[in-house]
């Protein structure tokens, strides 16, 4: 398999760069990715989503736009992420918080900023990328949070490349537009029932385009807040969704779309597997009330 992903990518993407796999044994090494931070005391308290309930998602087994897509519409194998997932969170609040966790001065990135400011020392990745789902189910409201990391910022910022052109203005720049007609969601349903398979589907997703997004943005991150509560249809989903979870593998892959030659081929920005998500029980009990 990993032999016929290599071949498809070589096909219809550009020259090798320093960073990509040249042969089964590097993509190999590279399935598994070692997480520096896992242990860290900014990934542990407070307490985060149950660690045997996510997990990175491998980038290469999702087919993006590759560099002739708008000549031929092919799709290849995406090169590994850009950035590294570190950790995720799943809170209940009363009420949806828009500005996200990561400016929450109780949650786990100010509180690692603030050890940083006192000690002189780096605890977190120098940029952190969280992707903030925000779940109204029922009588209670949740916050699934991803957080992704990166030491090279200057990967995101070099405009002579395809991921830079797409990630500067995205991650940088002041424009929420731009960021809400480029981020992209691939979804995939692993294990689960025909029902939530059929709704949930596998087609990537601009989601700007459909649910109001939030942006809370400093030199040190960015949180993107995607209330699914402002659009009915994907409340009712993910609703279902819910009610099955603890039967539901599912994989999140987020990205920037490329819709020029400058900006392909397409590569994931980073991506996570949720399996066995327990809301009644054992997830999500951590409430999470607004600074004050």
């Amino acid at each position: 398999m990993l032999a016929r992903i290599q071949a498809r990518r070589n096909k219809h993407s550009r020259p090798s760069s320093p960073t990509a796999p040249s042969s089964d044994e590097e993509l190999e090494k590279q399935r598994v990715r070692h997480n520096p931070y896992e242990t860290a005391q900014f990934a542990l308290v407070p307490m985060p989503l149950r660690r045997n309930a996510w997990e990175e998602g491998d980038a290469r087994e999702f087919d993006v736009r590759s560099v002739t897509y708008l000549e031929d519409k092919v799709k290849t194998p995406s090169l590994p992420s850009v950035f590294q997932l570190l950790t995720c969170d799943l809170v209940q609040v009363d009420e949806p918080l828009l500005t996200g966790l990561c400016s929450h001065p109780s949650e786990r990135i100010q509180t690692a900023l603030r050890e940083e400011q006192e000690t002189g020392e780096q605890i977190l990745p120098a940029f952190i990328y969280a992707v903030n789902l925000c779940v109204p189910a029922g009588t209670a409201n949740y916050h699934w949070v991803a957080y992704f990391g990166i030491e090279d910022v200057s990967v995101l910022k070099d405009t002579s490349t395809p991921l830079g052109k797409l990630a500067e203005p995205f991650f940088f720049g002041d424009d929420d537009e731009v960021r809400n007609k480029t981020f992209k969601l691939i979804p995939r349903i692993v294990e689960g029932n025909v029902m939530v398979r059929k709704a949930v589907g596998s087609k990537p997703a601009v989601l700007g385009q459909k649910l109001k997004h939030y942006y809370t943005r400093t030199d040190r991150f960015l949180e993107m807040v995607v209330d699914i509560g402002s659009n009915k249809v994907a409340q009712r989903i993910v609703r279902c969704a819910i009610g099955c979870a603890k039967s539901l593998t599912v994989d999140m892959m987020f990205l920037l779309e490329g819709d020029s030659p400058e900006t392909l081929p397409e590569n994931i920005l980073g991506g996570v597997r949720l399996t066995n998500i327990d809301f009644k029980v054992k997830d999500g009990q951590r409430k999470v009330v607004p600074a004050p």
